[in-house]
């Protein structure tokens, strides 16, 4: 039998799953193939509702701004749509915020030293608009490109051509900020945020809050591909989330469409190799109390095989093994 595990309220643009612990576990323990294909196939479809209605705007619409926190599922989003849209038969580009950063000697530091990715002030703000208006009125722009290894953008720019009647999806978590469309036709325009919009609870009381969900995201994927561990994930976060706070909230209630990005079987599925990353934090040092507490959450999910993810699936962004490049 088809699993029902989602609802749609009225009040909300966005799907909200109706869930907790013991449901969770039930499926992951007796069904999980069709736990895993009845999520995946409801939150495409929620996707495929939202480019439906951006095409159903006809030539009116030729930029799409897709912001969310870390963790959210920006990049695998914006390729999806991509391929929706071009399914479709309309050429669509992507651009990264994360190529517009000015370099490190203009970047804001934080009161520890480190540099602060997260603020605006690392945006090169007038390059963007000049591009967002060129792409607009010449069909044309210059994308930069931004060295993270170097800290400084490279010399050497490659030029956007964009086809008649293209979309243009540019993703980052400063995309929502009305800084880089004003005096643009708002027509010309659509607005999406995404996270993960929910926790989960063991029947009554939360165990994991929708932030600690996207952290174990991050947590799987910085440890597999971007060389972090336990440690310093956990040090980033306060300020990841308190960036989130500043600079990404204030907008997001500005957006065209709302899309939750939580599955419910992902869990079972990052518990494994989350354990087993927490499990190395310091026990005497000042990370170890949310390593704790989130080890205790884990341990009370059962687990999936990461092998029945499907390769198109959002959380391959973090587990790896997608079909799509990053």
């Amino acid at each position: 039998s088809r699993l029902r595990l989602s609802m749609v309220t009225l009040n909300n643009t966005y799907r909200r799953y109706s869930y907790n612990l013991p449901v969770i576990n039930y499926y992951a323990e007796n069904e999980a193939k069709g736990f895993i294909d009845t999520v995946e196939e409801q939150f495409h479809s929620d996707l495929d509702n939202i480019a439906e209605s951006i095409m159903e705007l006809e030539k009116q619409c030729n930029i799409i701004m897709l912001t969310g926190p870390s963790s959210s599922g920006k990049t695998t989003t914006a390729k999806l749509l991509k391929s929706k849209f071009e399914s479709a038969g309309r050429n669509t580009h992507i651009i990264s915020l994360d190529n517009f950063y000015t370099g490190k000697k203009n970047i804001p530091k934080l009161p520890n030293g480190e540099y602060n990715y997260e603020a605006l002030e690392a945006l090169d703000i007038p390059y963007i608009k000049s591009c967002i208006k060129s792409i607009l009125t010449n069909g044309s722009c210059m994308l930069p490109k931004y060295s993270f290894a170097k800290g400084e953008r490279d010399s050497v720019f490659t030029e956007l051509k964009v086809e008649k009647d293209s979309f243009i999806i540019i993703e980052g978590i400063h995309a929502l900020n009305p800084i880089f469309t004003e005096g643009i036709n708002a027509e010309a325009i659509k607005k999406i945020y995404i996270s993960v919009k929910q926790g989960i609870k063991n029947t009554e009381k939360k165990i994991l809050r929708a932030e600690d969900i996207r952290f174990l995201r991050r947590l799987v994927r910085d440890t597999a591909f971007r060389g972090s561990d336990g440690e310093e994930t956990i040090s980033m976060w306060d300020n990841v989330c308190l960036g989130e706070r500043k600079y990404i909230r204030p907008f997001k209630y500005m957006s065209d469409y709302t899309l939750n990005t939580f599955h419910p079987y992902e869990v079972c599925i990052l518990k494994d190799e989350a354990i087993k990353i927490l499990s190395e934090v310091d026990r005497n040092g000042e990370n170890y109390s949310y390593a704790e507490r989130m080890i205790s959450a884990l341990e009370q999910f059962s687990s999936i095989d990461q092998e029945l993810v499907p390769k198109y699936s959002l959380l391959r962004e973090f587990i790896g093994g997608s079909s799509f490049e990053y």
